[in-house]
Order: structure tokens, then C-alpha cells, then sequence
């Protein structure tokens, strides 16, 4: 259960193409950094996925920055930027949106392809549109065996995808001006059967919903998250658990709708009120409704009932850049954050960064006192005490390390850039010295933060047996 944005090249700041990207699993699925090579394929090469299909390779694949679970890069949850400067922003479980009778028209396919194939498809494409194509593909060819979404953009435009079942699936382009965020629930509304410049779809889908029973052409446009979707709204205890978390980005992107937080359906793109910069995605991804009456962690304590963005047991966050007329060592930036946002940093990673520090390649579903992860799922675990003093003291202490960040790279990537062409090896090295000293200033404040929220906690351990105002 995830959170996701994309957008068009306008609806950013100039020059630059942003996603950002919430994976919402169980607190323990540690995150990792690693560096997947250029690969050239021999004649019959092939990839196995996990749930069995075998895809043929071309005669090369990409090299990727990527960001996955200890799963490993076939799990489906992987945020990666390839070679041709082409990013996937992780995946969205819809396979509680899908509705009972889509589910019986589209059956899922057990051993057809699941969230690994996205991975697949971008080491071997070269533009946001080829990737999702590919996708798609795949799911036609081999059937998909678990309902999701997934976004894909490169320098120059943004694609978004939703699988229904186990053979049909639709695409939309982003429009240049606007953004889409995504939070479980279907939200590709109305189908242009016609527009093939900014719309894809499996082949036969028109057929297929009208044969289904799906669709009546007579009753109007063909909406597809109506048809496929809102299974949430069935429910009273899911009925915003979905659209609060939409409201909550829409009230911060595009304050000037004055949408209502008991709103059911938004549209599918939406306009900024001014260009979305990286800090504002970091903050939407680390929205909590402060401020608000949902807010999840009030000042009384306890927990609210609205499901909000950012939440404890996200076990990786990241901002992605892609930078035009930049080539992609320098242009293409990876923020990763190890764990919830809410508790730890987003850390810039250039693509053209040769080796990760040690720390930030492991992490497995047990605790590890040597993995980034574990390391900082400890604060994570600590501020869950008292939320509504070491969440804003924790965001304190990470956005003056961001801060830092972003002034230092200024520096590295301008000299890079100068470097690349004649010694791109000397390139890499300052990209990696940047990641890499940012990355172990990250650790050393953890290690401090950690020691000062065990000093508070054992010193309001009195608290459990006070009695009036009694001293110790």
C-alpha cells in the first residue's frame, strides 16, 4: 500500500522532471541502494521472473541506480533510474480497489508476470513510453497474476499505468501541465478510445468490456477506474482511505481548488498552483495532516483515523530528478531514504556514482546492527513513543542535513559536469564522495538522535507510577 506522484515537464520547475514515492509494507522489509550493470546479452538470453515466465533479453540492457527491498530488484516495489535517463517510480497496489465483477471478468493469471516485469521493462527501454509499452506487453503475453499501478517518466514526459486483471490494462500520458498522484485506488477515469498519442490500452479492451457486460457504449464515455475500481467505497471503515490521502496532496499542490477532504473521486491530472519543486515532494511525502483535524499523531497523543501519506511503516521513500539537456551521471538524482520519511533523511544519489556505501547495500527482514536501514528503522521505532515530540524534532534535525545536501551538490555537480567528458572517471569519484560522506553524516546523527531519544524516554519513565505532584 503505497503513495506516488508524477507529473509533465510543466508542471515542474524548468528543466527538470520529478516523481516522488512512498512503498508502504510491513516495517521489517528492509531497503537498499544498488547498482545493476550494463549488460550485453548473448543470443538466447533470457530472464527468469520469480512466478515463472521467462522474457527473451535484447542484445543489451541498461545500467540502474535503483532503490529496492531486500527482495531484491524482481520484488515490484523497486524505484530505479536507467542508462537513457529513464525513471520507475515503484508500483501501487490495486488489487483491493478491483471490484468483484471485474475480478470475475479478468481473473488474475497465478503464474503470469507481477511487479518484477516493470524492472525488466525499463532495463530494456530507452524512453517512459517504450517502458510502459513494454509493460504492457508483457501482461498481454504472459498475464499478470497481481493488479497494480506503476509511473515511468524520462526528460521529456510522463506515463502512468493500471492493470485491471489478469490480461487488460490502460496507459495515459501525463499531461505536460499537470501532476497525478496515486495512493491504491484506481484513477484513470474517462478513456478517449481515439487519442493514441496519449492513451494505451491491450489490444481488444473495448471488445472485451462490452462482451463482459462491463460496458455500455449507449450509457455514455468509457470510465475505467468506475469499471475496474472502488471497491474501497463498499466499505464504510475504507471509504476515504484512499481519497484523504489524494485531498491531502491536492490541498498542498493545488490549494487554490479548495477540494473537500470528503470528496470521493478527483480527477486523474490535476494542476499545480506554481511548479512543484524536490523540497515540496519531500514534504508531501512526509505529510501527516499536521495541522489539520486528521492529523495522525495529535498533541494528545495517539493515533488518528485517517490514514495519512507518510507513515511509520513506509520502508522506502524516494525523490527522483532528471535533468535536461544534463547527461544523466550528473542529471539524474536518486533521494533515497532508507525507511519512513518521517524518521529519516532523503540522501542525493547521482546515477553516475560508481560504488554505494557498504551500509546502504544491506538490509534483510532481520535486524542488522551494520545495515543503513536498520539503523535508522531504530529512531522510526523510538519516536513512535511520543509522536507528537520526536516526529517535528526528527524533520528538524533531517531537513538540516537536505539542506546541506542540496548546497554541497551544487559544487560536486558542476565540477563533475566539467570533468565528465574528459575524465569521466574522475566524474564518478566526486559523485561518489558526495553520496558517500552525506550518506555516513546520515549514520553518525542517527547514532546521536538514537542516544538522545533513549535519554528522554528513560527519563519520563517516572511517569507510569506518578502521583500528583509528587517530585524525583
Amino acid at each position: 500500500m503505497c503513495f506516488m506522484l508524477i507529473g509533465g515537464r510543466a508542471a515542474f520547475e524548468d528543466g527538470v522532471m520529478l516523481g516522488g514515492h512512498n512503498d508502504d509494507l510491513n516495517g521489517y522489509e528492509a531497503a537498499s541502494l544498488e547498482l545493476y550493470p550494463h549488460i550485453h546479452h548473448q543470443p538466447g538470453d533470457s530472464i527468469q521472473l520469480p512466478t515463472g515466465p521467462v522474457i527473451p533479453q535484447p542484445a543489451e540492457t541498461a545500467r540502474c541506480l535503483l532503490l529496492k527491498t531486500f527482495r531484491g530488484n524482481l520484488a515490484g516495489d523497486t524505484i530505479a533510474i536507467n542508462e537513457h535517463n529513464v525513471c520507475l517510480m515503484g508500483g501501487e497496489n490495486l488489487l483491493m480497489d478491483r471490484n468483484d465483477r471485474a475480478a470475475q471478468a479478468d481473473p488474475i493469471v497465478e503464474n503470469g508476470v507481477a511487479g518484477g516485469v516493470r524492472f525488466v521493462a525499463l532495463t530494456q527501454s530507452r524512453t517512459a513510453r517504450e517502458c510502459v509499452e513494454r509493460i504492457g506487453r508483457y501482461y498481454s503475453r504472459y498475464g499478470n497474476r497481481f493488479p497494480c499501478a506503476v509511473g515511468v517518466f524520462d526528460t521529456k514526459e510522463a506515463w502512468y499505468l493500471e492493470s485491471g486483471g489478469g490480461s487488460t490494462w490502460v496507459a495515459a500520458r501525463v499531461p505536460d501541465d499537470c501532476y497525478l498522484v496515486q495512493s491504491n485506488g484506481y484513477r484513470i477515469n474517462e478513456i478517449d478510445w481515439d487519442d493514441s498519442e496519449n492513451m494505451l490500452y491491450s489490444e481488444g479492451l473495448r471488445e472485451f468490456v462490452i462482451e463482459k457486460g462491463l460496458w455500455k457504449p449507449e450509457e455514455g464515455p468509457f470510465h475505467w477506474a468506475k469499471t475496474f475500481g472502488r471497491k474501497f467505497l463498499k466499505r464504510p471503515d475504507t471509504y476515504y482511505y484512499n481519497s484523504r490521502r489524494i485531498w491531502s496532496a491536492v490541498r498542498r499542490l493545488s490549494p487554490s481548488l479548495e477540494v473537500s477532504p470528503d470528496q470521493e473521486e478527483f480527477p486523474t491530472f490535476l494542476r499545480p498552483d506554481r511548479p512543484i519543486t524536490t523540497e515540496q515532494i519531500m514534504e508531501l511525502l512526509r505529510d501527516y495532516n499536521q495541522g489539520h483535524a486528521f492529523c495522525a499523531f495529535p498533541e494528545s497523543g495517539g493515533v488518528g483515523e485517517v490514514r495519512p501519506i507518510g507513515v511509520p511503516h513506509c520502508i522506502h521513500s524516494a525523490v527522483a530528478e532528471l535533468h535536461r539537456d544534463t547527461p544523466v551521471e550528473v542529471g539524474g538524482v536518486l533521494w533515497s531514504c532508507v525507511g519512513s520519511p518521517l524518521t529519516a533523511p532523503y540522501l542525493p544519489h547521482h546515477y553516475g556514482i560508481t560504488e554505494i556505501a557498504p551500509p546502504f547495500l544491506q538490509g534483510e527482514d532481520t535486524y542488522q546492527s551494520s545495515s543503513a536501514f536498520w539503523r535508522l528503522r531504530k529512531l522510526t521505532n523510538l519516536a513512535m513513543l511520543h509522536t507528537e515530540q520526536y516526529l517535528p524534532m526528527l524533520a528538524e534535525a533531517w531537513s538540516k542535513l537536505e539542506q546541506k545536501a542540496q548546497d554541497m551538490r551544487g559544487i560536486v555537480e558542476q565540477e563533475a559536469a566539467r570533468c565528465l567528458e574528459q575524465d569521466p572517471k574522475r566524474a564518478g569519484e566526486l559523485l561518489t564522495a558526495l553520496a558517500s560522506t552525506l550518506d555516513y553524516e546520515a549514520l553518525e546523527m542517527a547514532e546521536m538522535l538514537e542516544a538522545q531519544l533513549h535519554r528522554d524516554i528513560a527519563g519520563k519513565l517516572y511517569q507510569y507510577f506518578a502521583k500528583g505532584d509528587l517530585e524525583w
